[in-house]
C-alpha cells in the first residue's frame, strides 16, 4: 500500500512581486487564531501587476496584520520599508497614503512553508492609478450597510469584530488596547 498523494499547493512562489496597493480595511478586534489573544486587525490588498486570473484581471493577493504601529509590529515594518527614503511620521501615519501605491511585495516561506508576505519595499509605478479602491475605517462606520465593494469574507471579519457587534447592538465600541506584536507563523 503507498501514501496517499498529497495535493499540490496551489498559489504564487517564492519570489519577488511588483504590485499596487488597492485595498485597506480595518477588520476589527477579534480572537486571533493562533494564541487566543484579542488583537485589532487591519487587511491590506494589492494587485500584481505582472499576474493575471484567467479572465485578465489582475491577481489579487493580502495579507492581516495586527493594526498596530508599536516597534516590533508587523504593519510598522512593512510602512518603514515600503516608505524607506522618504519622510514619514509612522507615529501618526495616514493609511489612504498606501491607496494606489507601488511596492515591490517580497514572498516567501512562513515557518510551516507556506508562501505569505515577508515584506513591503518601494517600487515606482509610474503613474498607475486603480480604477477601484477601497479604504475602510471601522472606528468612524457609523452603522448600516457596509460598503457594497468590499468582498464577502472582508465583511464576514468585520461583522464578526467586536467593534462591529458593540454597535450593531446599540453599545459604544470597546477600546482595546493594541499589544506588542510577535512574528506569528500565517
Amino acid at each position: 500500500m503507498k501514501a496517499p498523494k498529497q495535493q499540490e499547493k496551489k498559489g504564487l512562489e517564492q519570489g519577488i512581486y511588483h504590485a499596487i496597493c488597492y485595498s485597506v480595511v480595518d477588520i476589527g478586534t477579534s480572537e486571533n487564531k493562533f494564541d487566543g489573544k484579542k488583537k485589532r486587525q487591519i487587511v491590506l490588498g494589492w494587485k500584481l501587476l505582472d499576474e493575471f486570473y484567467p479572465d485578465g484581471n489582475n491577481l489579487k493577493i493580502h495579507k492581516t496584520v495586527t493594526f498596530s504601529m508599536n516597534e516590533r509590529a508587523t504593519l510598522r515594518k512593512f510602512i518603514a520599508s515600503w516608505f524607506s527614503g522618504l519622510q514619514v511620521d509612522l507615529e501618526d501615519f495616514d493609511f489612504s497614503q498606501l491607496l494606489n501605491k507601488g511596492c515591490s511585495l517580497v514572498l516567501a516561506p512562513n515557518m510551516n512553508g507556506n508562501i505569505t508576505i515577508d515584506n513591503v519595499m518601494p517600487y515606482k509605478t509610474d503613474g498607475v492609478q486603480l480604477d477601484y479602491v477601497e479604504l475602510f475605517d471601522l472606528s468612524t462606520f457609523k452603522g448600516g450597510q457596509l460598503p457594497e465593494g468590499l468582498e464577502d469574507w472582508k465583511k464576514d471579519q468585520i461583522k464578526n469584530s467586536d467593534e462591529y457587534q458593540a454597535l450593531m447592538s446599540g453599545g459604544n465600541q470597546p477600546i482595546i488596547e493594541s499589544e506588542p506584536e510577535d512574528d506569528v507563523p500565517f
